[in-house]
């Protein structure tokens, strides 16, 4: 028996040794710099991948000292690819959120380098000393192609703030570094929301010119509340030119994409609340450009609801009917043109029959006056 139980424990310990080498090596790692600068300088603060187990979405937590430091731009590096990069609209939102997702690549994105860049202004007002940068990653929403969630081990950055006299403010990357492993999770859920609970969204039909710059607006005109909502955006890029898409505020903090000629374009906002957003109204204001020499017609800017990422407080899945008044107005035109094109076909017909008859009886006609001519000549004769 004691051979027996020593066995088994020689076996779980071969076992555990084995096993907890390959998990630490599944997890990756993420630095951000630590730079100097004096205040009311500004300063760009590099998000580097060192050890990448392969993903193909992260999404990383920003927090800094919004009373020292500006957040002025960031900038994706195109490391875990292009045109899946959402971040958010509102620099000054803590934390502030960046978002990559690919999940429909057949293969992981394994590469190392610079994932981000951080431009920050030091506020005038700003004391000498360290200001942390944290970056916190959601494992939740870090995952590969299997879908099995990757953990970041993530060491956080600063900024350094001189005093006047010091003039060494040279950018680097430093040793001195918090090492912090985040357990933000989200639990993965099925449920769904009555589906009598729907909500509406209606997209603005709009008419303009070729060269002409146009706002097409997006409305929620009933809200069954949510914490949650993504939109994808399509339309021909041969024939418009998205400039800009702006956040009216009406839900909470607003990721967009940072391609703006990505297509599908991605829309999304998301809100830590407990409570539900009920409001209705404005939600975007999205700009084109017609592009010069553009025939005239119907294209259509369509609005498509990610069902799948639009949820309530209770992580139930909400439905949204999309009435996009454009598509209704092509549909419309096109059964105007038929219409009119039935019309004309009717009318030339009705052209030729009158046309016929009158030439008819013009031959009718000059044959009785010959014919009562021809009588008297006759008669005469």
């Amino acid at each position: 028996m004691r051979k027996s139980c020593a066995a088994l424990l020689l076996s779980l310990t071969l076992i555990m040794t084995f096993l907890l080498p390959a998990y630490a090596e599944t997890k990756g790692r993420i630095e951000v710099a630590n730079v100097e600068c004096k205040s009311g300088e500004y300063v760009d603060v590099t998000i580097t991948i060192t050890q990448n187990p392969g993903i193909v979405a992260m999404r990383l937590f920003l927090e800094y000292d919004s009373n020292s430091l500006e957040l002025i731009e960031v900038e994706d590096k195109g490391l875990l690819g292009s045109n899946v990069s959402l971040f958010g609209n509102d620099k000054r939102a803590i934390p502030y959120t960046m978002l990559w997702e690919n999940s429909i690549s057949p293969k992981n994105f394994s590469d190392t380098g610079t994932l981000a860049l951080l431009k920050f202004k030091v506020l005038e007002n700003a004391k000498s000393g360290k200001y942390a940068i944290t970056v916190k990653c959601d494992e939740a929403s870090t995952f590969n192609t299997a879908l099995n969630d990757v953990g970041f081990e993530v060491s956080s950055g600063s900024v350094t703030v001189l005093s006047s006299g010091n003039e060494n403010h040279t950018a680097q990357s430093g040793t001195e570094k918090e090492i912090t492993t985040t357990s933000t999770t989200i639990a993965n859920v099925s449920t769904v929301a009555d589906p009598e609970s729907k909500g509406k969204i209606e997209v603005d039909y709009v008419e303009s010119q070729d060269g002409e710059y146009i706002d097409v607006q997006i409305k929620i005109t009933q809200n069954p509340g949510i914490v949650a909502l993504s939109l994808l955006l399509d339309y021909n890029t041969e024939l418009l030119e998205l400039i800009n898409a702006d956040d009216k505020g009406l839900l909470a903090s607003s990721l967009f994409g940072n391609d703006k000629k990505a297509i599908p374009y991605a829309l999304q906002w998301e809100n830590g609340s407990i409570s539900n957003n009920t409001d209705t109204g404005l939600l975007a204001v999205v700009r084109f450009k017609i592009r010069e020499n553009v025939q005239d017609g119907n294209y259509s800017v369509t609005v498509k609801h990610d069902r799948g990422s639009t949820f309530n407080s209770n992580l139930e899945d909400i439905d949204f009917d999309i009435h996009n008044k454009n598509e209704d107005e092509k549909t419309k035109s096109t059964e105007d043109n038929s219409r009119n094109e039935s019309a004309s076909r009717n009318g030339n017909s009705n052209g030729m029959r009158n046309a016929i008859i009158v030439g008819l009886s013009i031959i009718l006609f000059g044959t009785v006056i010959f014919a009562v001519l021809y009588y008297r000549k006759k008669r005469s004769a």
